[in-house]
């Protein structure tokens, strides 16, 4: 076991899955590294069991807490809340329905430590169905790894079809510092409330700071389906955004932007891959 003196604050903000907060819960309990410490936030869940859960989980585990919001804020105020009341050097947040590897935690603080510049560490993922079956892979993660530098990095960050899964990246292990000085940056102007505004808000982060991943899939996503085979039915590049939500996505990735260059880069690359969209669609590309 790797306590490696570092402690990690996980953030869950949850609301009415009981059943996957007590798996959430058994995930954290199983890691090889155990020098966490978990925030439950429960966002006015209806159902009482989600807070019966969180209070037993807390009784029992010194590492774990429970919070009750009073009226439900939505999810992006859920997510940016626990933050706000984390006091660790390093922040993960911790969805209420998947499933970890009991080497995720471990991993992706090896690779920071290896790494001592990189100011967030993924995993790859695969996608599991209600019954928790993979029925989908992504290609390896480190493919958008940092390299040369930030516009560069940037650049292979907003050309990277979301259909492959980019926005998964949220769910890696932040450095504490570089996290919260984004959220409080950018995280409204990314607006996680907006279609793609995970995406946005991990493109303002990799074109201010570097980061390292692994091909290794240690994360297992929860999707609310039954299938057990994924195809995709398109090229790639032809399931980039729908026409009418592109203005705003286009507009909140230059307002996150650090710089002028990143800026000039968000404007030339979406206007290249909506024109590759639309020709791919009609089938010209």
């Amino acid at each position: 076991m790797d306590d490696g003196g570092e402690t990690v604050f996980v953030g869950v903000p949850c609301r009415n899955r009981p059943d996957g907060l007590r798996r959430t819960i058994e995930c954290m309990q199983k890691q090889s590294h155990s020098n966490w410490k978990m925030l439950i936030s429960d966002n006015a869940s209806s159902d009482p069991r989600v807070e019966e859960i969180g209070r037993a989980a807390a009784d029992a585990d010194p590492r774990i807490s429970y919070s009750r919001l009073e009226k439900n804020l939505g999810a992006a105020e859920n997510f940016r809340f626990v933050v706000q009341q984390a006091d660790a050097p390093f922040f993960m947040w911790a969805s209420d329905d998947d499933i970890w590897e009991p080497e995720f935690v471990e991993t992706l603080l090896d690779l920071l430590r290896r790494n001592p510049d990189c100011q967030m560490a993924f995993s790859s993922i695969d996608n599991i169905n209600r019954d928790g079956v993979a029925y989908r892979t992504y290609p390896g993660f480190t493919r958008l790894s940092s390299d040369a530098s930030r516009l560069e990095d940037a650049k292979r960050f907003i050309n990277d079809p979301e259909i492959m899964g980019k926005a998964n990246l949220i769910y890696g292990l932040f450095r504490f510092a570089s996290l919260q000085s984004s959220v409080q940056e950018f995280w409204d102007k990314a607006d996680l409330n907006a279609h793609g505004g995970d995406v946005v808000f991990l493109f303002g982060f990799v074109s201010r700071y570097p980061v390292v991943g692994t091909d290794r899939v240690l994360l297992h996503k929860r999707v609310s389906t039954e299938k057990t085979v994924y195809r995709l039915r398109r090229p790639p590049k032809a399931y980039f955004v729908r026409l009418g939500k592109y203005q705003s996505y286009r507009d909140r990735h230059v307002e996150v932007a650090p710089d002028e260059s990143t800026r000039v880069l968000v404007r030339a690359s979406m206007r290249r891959r909506l024109k590759e969209k639309y020709l791919s669609l009609i089938g010209l590309a």
